[in-house]
């Protein structure tokens, strides 16, 4: 569940980067970038056969049992 949070968080930030001032965008992408290096490793520990679908279903079980 940490990784796909994880990555929304990176994926917006990005994305707000594009309006953000360079000083700014430039500090905020160093981040993101370090944070996308840990987002690999995180991905590289749940095993390679993890396809997108199987993530989504998880997410969607997790979410599920949070208002179950």
């Amino acid at each position: 569940m940490a990784y796909h949070c994880k990555l929304y968080a990176v994926q917006n930030g990005m994305a707000l980067c594009k309006n953000a001032d360079p000083a700014t965008a430039a500090k905020a992408k160093e981040f993101l970038m370090s944070e996308l290096m840990d987002l690999e490793t995180m991905k590289g520990q749940m095993g390679e056969g993890v396809d997108k679908e199987h993530m989504q279903m998880a997410v969607e079980n997790f979410v599920m049992s949070v208002f179950a």
